[in-house]
């Protein structure tokens, strides 16, 4: 809408933009706000699932990880011990405290206590953690350890 030359422009856009017009206006506004917190709302539930897939890709890697390296000496069932120790409830739970589980001095001697991070460490190099230990394996992929930390530590595996 144009103004007169000698009139100023009025700061209140309702002074002079006839009530159709204002309607459309605020239509508009209100519109595009509405646009944009859907689309947020969306980018929001697929960020949700995205991250959950890769949650749950990696719950899946450290469980076939697990399968494939770690089962043939060590167990997830309370009480089957095997060559290792069986590492249900290894989550919070002292090194070297799994009752009738064979273990090396320096682990059952050390201050370890499992998490994501000690079993990350361990895995990297279980003789450099913890001078001394028999345990031999060591898994050099650092997604790999991520994972099978994250599978051991995972809530469900964490009380024996």
């Amino acid at each position: 809408m144009k103004l007169p030359a000698n009139e100023a422009p009025s700061l209140d856009y309702r002074a002079k933009v006839p009530h159709k017009a204002r309607r459309n206006y605020l239509t508009s506004d209100r519109s595009k706000h509405l646009t944009l917190l859907k689309s947020a709302s969306i980018a929001t539930s697929v960020l949700a699932v995205v991250l959950s897939s890769e949650s749950l890709a990696q719950e899946a890697d450290g469980e076939r990880l697990f399968r494939q390296r770690c089962s043939s000496c060590h167990s997830l069932e309370a009480g089957q011990n095997r060559t290792g120790p069986s590492l249900a409830g290894v989550n919070g739970r002292a090194a070297g405290s799994v009752e009738d589980a064979r273990y090396s001095p320096a682990l059952r001697d050390s201050d370890v206590v499992w998490n994501s991070e000690t079993l990350d460490r361990f895995l990297a190099n279980p003789r450099q953690f913890v001078p001394g230990t028999t345990m031999s394996i060591s898994v050099t992929n650092e997604a790999q350890r991520r994972a099978l930390a994250e599978f051991l530590t995972a809530s469900g595996r964490g009380t024996p």
